[in-house]
């Protein structure tokens, strides 16, 4: 009865090492860290769109950024995230890119909504968009943690 014991104590360690160690000898944490640091970028190029709307008060001077500047640099950004996504080769990242992808894509499809006064739908696809843009906020999370990376998220309110 002793041997199967010993075998079991001698496993528990390998799988503990093998846990923390094998994200990064197959390169999950490094590709997590460089896809943190490269799409910082689109983060902080979101976030300012986000404030400058926050800071907004009148719904015709609102109605006048979203055509002219939201809508275009979201457009970009898009564009950007989309041709950055093609070069990912860890799939199970590359999945959760396509999240972000999506978020933005029906965040324009709202903004344009919005613009062109179809106002029955606007409400749902802007809730699409923020679904799917905190869905893509936790998978990543999810995901960093399994490659042994830890995501700090900085907190931006409306009362900044």
């Amino acid at each position: 009865m002793k041997k199967p014991l010993k075998a079991l104590l001698g496993i528990i360690p390998l799988l503990v090492v093998g846990y923390f160690f094998l994200p990064h000898i197959n390169g999950n944490s490094d590709a997590m860290m460089t896809y943190l640091e490269e799409t910082d970028k689109f983060a902080i190029s979101y976030n300012e769109i986000i404030e400058q709307e926050w800071a907004i008060e009148d719904e015709e001077e609102l109605l006048v950024f979203t055509q002219e500047v939201s809508i275009p640099k979201m457009e970009e950004l898009l564009t950007d995230a989309e041709t950055y996504g093609q070069g990912i080769s860890k799939n199970k990242l590359k999945a959760v890119h396509d999240i972000y992808n999506s978020s933005i894509s029906k965040r324009i499809e709202a903004d344009k909504a919005w613009v062109n006064g179809d106002l029955a739908d606007i409400e749902a696809l802007y809730e699409e968009a923020d679904s799917l843009y905190v869905q893509y906020e936790e998978e990543l999370e999810k995901l960093a943690n399994k490659w042994a990376v830890e995501i700090v998220w900085e907190d931006i309110s409306e009362n900044e």
